[in-house]
């Protein structure tokens, strides 16, 4: 079974999979005294069954973590933008040359933005499939070329001597193209979190049921014997990870030994 986490790909021999789960309306009861990598506890039909984040368990960045990185990097990208349009307004003010850059796709926002709409398995991992992301996403570019695109008309109008011309330009811009792009953040920020639900898979192992947190589930692969490489040839990895293959000549797929992920999360077999 083909799985996700970050933007990264799994698989988990099928055999051990009983079923598959959403965590968005599935209560997690926190259980206190218990390695970070054991998240709780849900109820399974009358079954309590541990859930372990294999994020954690794999030494990748948690969807926690992952969710605040995002977050403090929009309001970053935000605050760069708002400090450019202040800096623009004092270049004009106190007559001296504007040096922050006037190319849309040099600024630190423009970077990210070019490399995910540009990537494939990173735009995917950004938007989870999520129209309203996928949307909003696409929103911002309009924006953000415009706030770039009036350095040179500002310093056109300031070498003419025109700089109430200037000042009233970068007033307008801030207020509709800069606040646009403030508001766009604000909703990217409330979907964000909602949007990163993620499924939990219940697997069984020496007759315990454990539930396994994942983003996302792909495909069930046919793999034969052959198709897999051995866990040598793939360098420093974790020791849950037996093997690799890629389906199609496609991504690499990592396989895990759900045994050792049990044993790395410190659950106590029954």
């Amino acid at each position: 079974l083909q799985i996700r986490l970050t933007d990264n790909k799994y698989a988990l021999k099928v055999s051990f999979v009983r079923e598959m789960i959403s965590l968005g309306e599935m209560p997690v009861t926190p259980v206190p005294n218990l390695p970070s990598q054991i998240v709780g506890v849900i109820n399974l039909r009358g079954s309590i069954v541990p859930l372990l984040d294999l994020r954690d368990v794999l030494g990748l960045t948690t969807m926690s973590e992952e969710i605040q990185s995002l977050l403090d990097m929009f309001d970053a990208r935000e605050q760069d933008h708002v400090n450019w349009i202040n800096e623009l307004k004092a270049s004009v003010e106190e007559g001296h040359e504007f040096k922050l850059t006037t190319d849309p796709h040099k600024c630190a926002f423009g970077k990210w933005y070019d490399e995910l709409m540009s990537d494939k398995v990173k735009h995917l991992a950004f938007t989870q499939g999520d129209i309203v992301m996928e949307h909003l996403l696409r929103e911002l570019d309009q924006p953000h070329q415009t706030i770039h695109g009036i350095a040179e008309r500002v310093a056109d109008l300031g070498s003419e001597g025109k700089q109430e011309q200037a000042l009233s330009l970068i007033e307008n811009v801030k207020d509709t193209h800069l606040k646009s792009m403030v508001e766009i953040f604000a909703k990217m920020k409330e979907v964000v979190p909602r949007q990163r639900k993620q499924l939990a898979i219940v697997v069984e192992v020496d007759e315990q049921l454990i539930g396994l947190r994942v983003d996302a589930v792909d495909v069930v692969l046919n793999l034969k014997q052959d198709d897999i490489q051995p866990v040598e040839s793939l360098g420093a990895i974790s020791s849950a990870v037996i093997g690799a293959c890629r389906p199609d000549d496609s991504e690499t797929v990592l396989i895990l030994d759900i045994s050792t992920i049990v044993d790395l999360s410190g659950l106590p077999r029954l």
